[in-house]
């Protein structure tokens, strides 16, 4: 039974507060490089660890989009000899007009979520876990796809023929990170959490 931060509160009795990862806009920023991949991806395969409507979905996503007439970057990776340098990861985001991102085996959203958009690159992923709700809003600040990919192909299909409407998410999304989300705004959060924590205990 996967626990939401909302049953943890009830559970507990006590407020619980969300916290995710980010990203740094020192290390993840738009270059000024050519797009040369309608999109790409990146990460491990996880499989076995991924289970319920995410299943093998990293799987899925590869056999749905390998015959597509896109020119696209493909890193699935199946060991650790497999992964590439931080700084080609870097360069294959900037090059992609889009990336495609999936939760982890935990439901969890990756600091890969955050290090997309501060790139400047459409970000499209699956369907949101509850504990991040309102964070990532389709057709917002990113583009979401059923788990089941039923709406996967019809989604990418649109949004690499309709430019205007990828910038528009792509600047939205990074805006609301540059001035929200950063590793800086994480920080401060949370010191300002355990400031107030001590305020109460010392009243």
């Amino acid at each position: 039974h996967h626990l939401t931060y909302k049953n943890e509160s009830k559970k507990f009795a006590e407020k619980t507060i969300r916290f995710w990862f980010s990203a740094s806009p020192e290390k993840f920023y738009p270059r000024n490089i050519e797009k040369i991949y309608d999109f790409g991806f990146c990460g491990a395969a996880h499989n076995g660890k991924l289970t319920g409507p995410t299943m093998n979905i990293r799987d899925r996503m590869y056999e749905t989009v390998k015959n597509l007439e896109y020119n696209f970057f493909w890193n699935h990776q199946t060991s650790p000899s497999h992964r590439i340098t931080l700084e080609e990861y870097i360069k294959k985001i900037n090059q992609s007009k889009i990336w495609l991102a999936t939760t982890g085996p935990t439901l969890d959203i990756s600091p890969r979520y955050f290090e997309v958009i501060l790139s400047k690159t459409m970000l499209m992923c699956n369907d949101m876990p509850e504990e991040y709700e309102g964070l990532f809003v389709d057709g917002h600040n990113c583009v979401t796809f059923d788990n089941d990919l039923s709406n996967f192909t019809e989604k990418l299909n649109y949004y690499l023929s309709n430019e205007d409407e990828r910038n528009d998410i792509i600047e939205r999304a990074y805006q609301d990170v540059i001035k929200n989300h950063t590793c800086r705004h994480m920080t401060l959060r949370i010191l300002k959490v355990i400031q107030d924590i001590k305020n109460e205990r010392a009243v």
